[in-house]
């Protein structure tokens, strides 16, 4: 039972995303901190932070319940040797999960919130779990709306330390977003949510691809088939070669500073986050069956990881 449910709220994923705000804290802003504003500190301290984590962990998870409740008929078409809802999880646990992993999120963000000097922060989490329910109930199976929607709800993820902490920090020692330790940590946040949302807009395509036969089956109007296969995975490749192009500019014009403007950086980025982006067209030109698509999701899931991971190379040589 236990591990059926973590399978459901896809766990994996929801390290990654605690990950982030992990990273964020103590690779850039906490290193930030030591190295332009030493005499300030951060305002969310450990157990404030680990609760941040747990409840953007829990309003993931129950949007990955949803999803999978609304979309039982199609999974058992598209994947029905890992359909969890019906077999490992029954729908009425799972929409309880639903219901207390929501609650128990908000109830944490207001706490947070509260602490930082604005309850109201909390309202973050309950936009995140509006798109989430809209998207599952009434866009999942629309011509890319849906995948824009989970797009949005993926770059929420590294701005809401940023929130969540700046509104403290600015509080405490009246900065601006835009100065010393807060405005690294507001840049390293907006890149990684730019980064988050066009690489979840090419996951979720993708998915779209692969899934198109169940899609089709439930009367879906997703991508692949409003606008056929191959305008689908032209789609893709834009916004793969959008996001690569973007890196690059970034890392050669946006951050000519160290530790960007190393020859490791460059080898580092160039290696596992630009050119893993460019060969996602390649590999998916060639991609025909779903073992095929699923290599090219998992390149996107390397991606990302990757990109999280440029933090600790800011924390270990600044």
């Amino acid at each position: 039972m236990v591990k059926s449910i973590l399978n459901l709220i896809r766990w994996k994923n929801l390290a990654i995303s605690a990950l982030t705000i992990l990273l964020l804290k103590y690779c850039v802003f906490e290193v930030a901190i030591g190295r332009l504003f030493s005499m300030s500190h951060s305002t969310l301290g450990l157990l404030e932070t680990f609760l941040l984590c747990i409840s953007v962990a829990l309003i993931g998870g129950a949007g990955y319940i949803i999803n999978d409740l609304n979309d039982i008929k199609a999974d058992l078409i598209n994947k029905p040797n890992k359909v969890i809802i019906n077999k490992g999880v029954s729908q009425k646990l799972a929409h309880s999960l639903y219901l207390i992993f929501n609650i128990v999120g908000i109830i944490i963000a207001v706490y947070i919130g509260d602490k930082q000097g604005d309850y109201q922060l909390a309202l973050i989490h309950l936009f995140t779990i509006a798109i989430l329910w809209i998207y599952s109930t009434y866009f999942k199976n629309s011509l890319l709306i849906g995948n824009f929607l989970v797009a949005i709800a993926a770059a929420f993820i590294p701005l809401v330390y940023l929130v969540f902490e700046g509104i403290g920090y600015i509080n405490l020692f009246k900065q601006s977003i835009l100065q010393g330790p807060l405005k690294v940590l507001f840049n390293f946040s907006i890149i990684l949510a730019g980064f988050a949302f066009l690489l979840t807009m090419i996951r979720e395509i993708i998915k779209d691809l692969q899934d198109e036969k169940g899609d089709y089956a439930v009367g879906g109007k997703t991508a692949p088939i409003a606008l056929g296969t191959t305008v689908t995975k032209t789609i893709v490749y834009l916004l793969a070669i959008v996001f690569a192009g973007s890196c690059a500019y970034l890392l050669h014009t946006e951050l000519d500073f160290n530790p960007f403007n190393t020859w490791f950086f460059y080898f580092y980025a160039y290696l596992l986050i630009i050119i893993p982006s460019v060969f996602l067209v390649y590999d998916l030109s060639k991609a025909r069956s779903n073992d095929d698509y699923q290599t090219a999701s998992n390149l996107v899931k390397i991606i990302m990881l990757t990109g999280v991971i440029t933090t600790v190379l800011y924390a270990t040589n600044v």
